[in-house]
This record gives structure tokens, sequence and C-alpha cells, in this order.
């Protein structure tokens, strides 16, 4: 169970903007019955119901614990990627662009709220964690919003994956990414398209050109 929670924090560490792989697979699948990861114990005086809430309890708090840990590790290095290329001046066109300046006037008025309710919620791109980056928000705080916002969603999370089986698993991860790729499907298609080489047209020629007249003999 340590191993499989170092590969879990390994792998959560890694899921961010660079390398978006999907994790809600692996929250649940650490949560479900499949990997056991607190057993309930047995005690003198404890009856067997209340000793299996106690490892749910457990298996929820260690399973969201862990997995907000790595995903805020990833968020800090992500952080940390972006002021890198920001430093060669990629953000001054971001910068003047209108919706950045009404953005990052509603960020200033409760960034670290902000952060962590963008946290909470499953979105595909997340537009906050850029502007935050952008505006140069305090390292620390930031990471802290994240650990609190995906705390609070892995949390819900491995308690719905407690009484959950493989297959259930791989249904739940299947649809969360049909429901992404139907949003970006149309765009998608449409970049298809428009790549694909224009057909040439062949032009058949007239009776005035195939036949030419007195004067132009």
């Amino acid at each position: 169970r340590v191993w499989l929670l170092g590969l879990y924090l390994f792998y959560m560490s890694l899921c961010c903007t660079f390398f978006p792989a999907p994790t809600a697979w692996i929250v649940l699948l650490m949560a479900s019955p499949i990997i056991g990861l607190v057993q309930p114990v047995m005690l003198e005086g404890v009856l067997g119901s209340e000793a299996k809430a106690g490892a749910n309890i457990a298996t929820v708090a260690i399973v969201a614990a862990v997995g907000a840990l790595g995903t805020s590790m990833a968020n800090l290095n992500e952080y940390h990627i972006f002021t890198f290329l920001l430093r060669f001046g990629k953000d001054q066109r971001l910068r003047r662009s209108r919706f950045y300046q009404t953005a990052a006037r509603w960020f200033e008025v409760s960034a670290f709220g902000l952060l962590v309710v963008f946290a909470f919620i499953p979105l595909p791109v997340d537009v906050i964690r850029w502007l935050a980056i952008s505006h140069r928000y305090r390292r620390d705080r930031y990471w802290l919003a994240y650990f609190l916002g995906r705390f609070l969603r892995y949390s819900i999370l491995a308690g719905a994956g407690l009484q959950l089986e493989g297959r259930e698993i791989l249904a739940i991860q299947l649809a969360l990414i049909g429901v992404v790729l139907l949003r970006y499907l149309p765009r998608l298609i449409k970049t298809i398209r428009q790549s694909r080489p224009a057909k040439a047209t062949i032009e058949t020629p007239s009776a005035s050109e195939t036949f030419a007249g007195p004067e132009e003999l």
C-alpha cells in the first residue's frame, strides 16, 4: 500500500497543462475495494459497522490528501515553467488585452478564494491558474489554494469510489473524457477540414476555345 500511494503521488504530480492526463480514475481506484487501502480493525467493544465507517473515513482522507498534495505539486511546477516562459516577453500581448485587465481586477478582489473555487470545480482548462501565474501571485498561497480546492474535490471522488468496481471506474472516466471531447469536437472537425488541401478543379474548354475562328487561324 505504501508503494501504491507513492506511485499515486508521483502520477498526480505529473498531471498539469503540459501533461494533461486524467486523474479521476486513479482517485476512484485508490479509494475502491480493489485496493483496500485501509482495512477495518475489529476491536473489542467496537461494532463492525463502526469499524468499517472509520476505515472509510480514513481511506477518503488519505486518498484526498495524497492526491491534493500531488496535484498542488504539479501546479507549482507549472507555475515555475510558465514564469520561465513569461521572461521572454510572451505575456505582454496578454497583459494589454481587455479580457486580461478585466479579469485581473476581478482576481485582485479575492484571489485566494477564487483559486480555491476553481481548483474544486472540474474544468478542462483552468484560466484562473494562468491568470494567477501571469499576475505573479504568491507561490505559497497559490499552492495552498490548490491543495484545499483539490482536497475537497478528491474527497468527494474518493467517497464515491468506496463501493465502485473496476468496470464502473473505467466507465466513469470514459464518460468524463467523452464530455471533454464533445466540447472540442466541433473545433477539431473544423480544423481538420481547413487543413485538407483543396482539390484542383479541372476546367473543360468551351466550344469557342476548342474550335478556333477564322481570324485566329
